[in-house]
């Protein structure tokens, strides 16, 4: 299941000089009051919800950076998608569905979004549960607020205890397979990374391809969860340099708009995707021992889809 194909709108390409400054400009402005706009949004509505719940705080706000989980799909996700024009969120949920089974692995968990609203574990749920069996997803992220948050939010959606859900997160770090613990290897037969790969800082080691050294390792820790056969599937940011420029107007000025959200989050420390290519990112998985026949990629504007199964 893969993203549809965004046509390129035709039409005369921009003259004007100060075209770029002025759309950094505006991206970076919009985006920091969106941010403190949402942010003390739910932090008002936190001091409501207190003061009428009689002094007493609610799980979600007991959570380390329980405002700044919260605002993360409508900043991160909904947000940031927009700007870099992607597809609709619904399509990378669709993507997500397509490939998910009854033992899964979810690696840079984030806030457990895709979990939370995925229509195809429903169903699973639903079918293991006249068959007396359970539904295996577990969390991996190496930041343990995120885990909590997830495996809190995602519980709230689907109950273990009403649902066959076996939910269980685990501490890794991203560019370290031998982190993984021994009862998961091979265990998994399927694993994603969704919007993970360009969130991941590169490795500290001036030479060699930084990119690619980062894709190898995040893709042998995918590997070492599943078990032979099972599939891998993933959507990354790439950067401006990564993709072929538009010709067209409007085209032109979602490239820029793009090019200026992703100068103004690596400014900030939240992407880490300069050295990130196509290339980089099928070398990794052919050298972590995914199949190089069953490879798919689909590049829309600076987003990439891959879908893989293990040799």
């Amino acid at each position: 299941m893969f993203l549809p194909t965004h046509k390129t709108p035709k039409g005369l390409t921009s003259a004007m000089p100060l075209l770029d400054s002025f759309v950094s400009f505006a991206v970076a402005t919009t985006t920091v009051i969106l941010e403190t706009v949402v942010q003390n949004a739910f932090y008002f509505r936190d001091l409501v919800a207190y003061y009428f719940g009689g002094g007493k705080k609610s799980d979600e706000i007991k959570l380390d950076g329980g405002v700044r989980l919260r605002s993360y799909d409508l900043l991160a996700l909904h947000y940031t998608l927009w700007l870099v024009g992607s597809p609709s969120y619904k399509h990378l949920q669709r993507m997500f569905d397509w490939n998910l089974t009854h033992k899964h692995a979810d690696i840079g968990v984030a806030t457990g979004y895709w979990a939370r609203h995925s229509s195809r574990l429903g169903y699973l749920l639903e079918t293991q549960a006249p068959k007396g069996g359970q539904v295996e997803y577990h969390l991996f992220d190496q930041n343990e607020a995120f885990l909590d948050y997830a495996e809190y939010a995602i519980s709230k959606v689907w109950p273990p205890v009403h649902y066959p859900l076996s939910l269980e997160s685990s501490l890794v770090s991203y560019l370290d397979p031998e982190t993984v613990k021994e009862g998961d290897q091979g265990h998994y037969t399927s694993c994603q990374a969704m919007l993970l790969l360009h969130r991941v800082a590169y490795p500290v080691q001036k030479e060699g391809n930084l990119g690619a050294i980062k894709a190898q390792q995040l893709f042998k820790l995918a590997a070492s969860l599943l078990a032979p056969g099972a599939r891998f599937y993933g959507v990354t940011v790439l950067p401006p340099e990564a993709v072929a420029q538009p010709t067209g107007c409007c085209a032109r000025l979602r490239f820029l708009r793009g090019k200026a959200a992703q100068d103004h989050l690596r400014r900030r420390g939240v992407l880490h995707n300069e050295h990130d290519t196509v290339d980089n990112v099928v070398n990794g998985l052919i050298a972590a021992g995914f199949s190089e026949t069953s490879i798919k990629i689909k590049v829309v504007n600076f987003v990439m889809a891959w879908e893989a199964t293990l040799a």
